[in-house]
């Protein structure tokens, strides 16, 4: 039998050629990913605390190496600073409670620039700074969390407790 080559008519040489080197690319890509997932999230997003006993089994890691989720996290954090940008000036008209919980020691996202700017500008924000606590205080600190959701509630009139 013979056999045909899979050509795409309506697709230049050129083009062809950019979009299979991506395509190699992004594959050369997921696979390291895979190989330093664990020392990434453990030195990126925990940091200065260890990850959690059993967190990786619960988490999931290996839904998030997908290629679908890989590319949806990148679109997302392309657009963030452009999406923040256009909320931000309307932080002051909430009135609602906020109960922000913050490590101080977050090196993903800056307490000066997102927690403490939104107590600056909403009135009915709320911080709590957690010292030396890194990225994750829902997972490393999670009495300090609940008692901020527990306070957001009480602020906002729920008198039943939602523990």
């Amino acid at each position: 039998t013979a056999r045909t080559k899979a050509t795409r008519p309506t697709t230049k040489k050129g083009e062809t050629d950019r979009n299979n080197r991506l395509i190699t690319e992004t594959r050369k890509w997921g696979i390291l990913l895979r190989h330093f997932w664990g020392f990434l999230k453990r030195h990126l997003q925990f940091a200065p605390q260890p990850v959690p006993e059993g967190y990786f089994d619960h988490f999931g890691p290996s839904l998030t190496l997908r290629r679908s989720a890989m590319r949806a996290n990148a679109l997302q954090r392309r657009n963030l600073l452009a999406e923040i940008t256009a909320m931000s000036p309307r932080y002051p008209s909430l009135t609602l409670p906020i109960e922000l919980v913050h490590g101080t020691a977050d090196d993903t996202v800056s307490l000066s620039l997102h927690a403490e700017q939104m107590v600056r500008d909403v009135a009915s924000a709320r911080l709590t700074a957690l010292e030396g606590i890194g990225h994750m205080p829902h997972q490393v600190a999670t009495d300090a969390v609940a008692a901020a959701v527990d306070r957001a509630a009480s602020r906002a009139g729920l008198t039943k407790d939602l523990r």
